[in-house]
C-alpha cells in the first residue's frame, strides 16, 4: 500500500502539479481524503465491511463526497486500484522508458463505483524490453518473464510456473502411465521425457 500511495502521489503531481502528502490514518482529514486502502477514518459506506468479501486481486474505486477510496482485497488489489484509477485518467506506461501522462489542473472523482476481480489471476509477458518489476506491476502483470516474483513492493512474492510446454513437470508419471494418450507425440512416438536435440 505504501507503493500504491507513492505511485498515486507521483502521478497526480505530474498530472496536476498538486503536492499531496502521504499521511497515516491517524493524521489525515476524514472529510477530504484519498484513502489508499481501507481505514477507520472512512465513512461507513466506504468501510471494508460495506463491500463484503473481496478477492485477492479484486479492486474497488468509489467516492463519497470529498472522499475517494482506492482499495482492494489485499495490498496487491489496492495497488491495482491505484493503477486502474490512473489508467482512467489517461496514464499509460507503454515501455519502461516511455510513459504518457496527461496534464490537467483538475482530477475528476469517479461518479460510479468500479469494482472487479481480474478474470485471469496469473499474468506475465516475455517483453524483452528491459521490463522491471515497477513497469510490470503498472501494467498489472503478476510475474516477471519465466514466472519470477515481482516482490511484495509490487504486489506479491508469489511466482508461477514451472511452465506450459512440459506437461510431465506438472502431471505425475503414474497418471501419464495410466493415460498415455495425454503424453506428447513426436515422430510418431509418445514419450514422457523428450531430448529436444533428437527432435527433427
Amino acid at each position: 500500500e505504501q507503493t500504491a500511495a507513492e505511485e498515486l502521489r507521483d502521478r497526480l503531481r505530474e498530472i496536476s502539479g498538486a503536492e499531496l502528502p502521504i499521511r497515516l490514518e491517524t493524521h489525515c482529514d476524514p472529510e477530504r481524503l484519498i484513502a489508499v486502502g481501507f481505514n477507520g477514518s472512512l465513512p461507513l459506506s466506504l468501510q471494508r465491511d460495506a463491500f463484503g468479501e473481496l478477492g485477492d486481486q479484486e479492486l474497488v474505486i468509489k467516492s463519497s463526497g470529498s472522499v475517494l477510496l482506492l482499495a482492494g482485497g489485499t495490498p496487491q488489489g489496492t495497488l491495482y486500484a491505484v493503477y486502474e484509477f490512473l489508467h482512467r485518467l489517461g496514464v499509460r506506461w507503454y515501455s519502461p522508458e516511455f510513459a504518457e501522462v496527461p496534464r490537467s489542473p483538475d482530477i475528476p472523482l469517479p461518479v460510479r463505483t468500479v469494482r472487479y476481480s481480474p478474470a485471469v489471476t496469473g499474468r506475465t509477458l516475455n517483453a524483452g524490453n528491459g521490463a522491471d518489476a515497477a513497469w510490470l506491476a503498472r501494467n498489472r502483470l503478476t510475474t516477471a518473464a519465466h514466472w519470477g516474483a515481482l516482490g511484495l513492493r509490487y504486489g506479491s512474492a508469489d511466482h508461477e510456473g514451472p511452465d506450459m510446454h512440459t506437461v510431465w513437470r506438472m502431471v505425475p508419471d503414474a497418471i501419464l502411465t495410466e493415460h498415455p494418450d495425454w503424453v506428447s507425440e513426436m515422430n510418431d512416438e509418445r514419450a514422457q521425457r523428450v531430448n529436444l536435440n533428437t527432435w527433427d
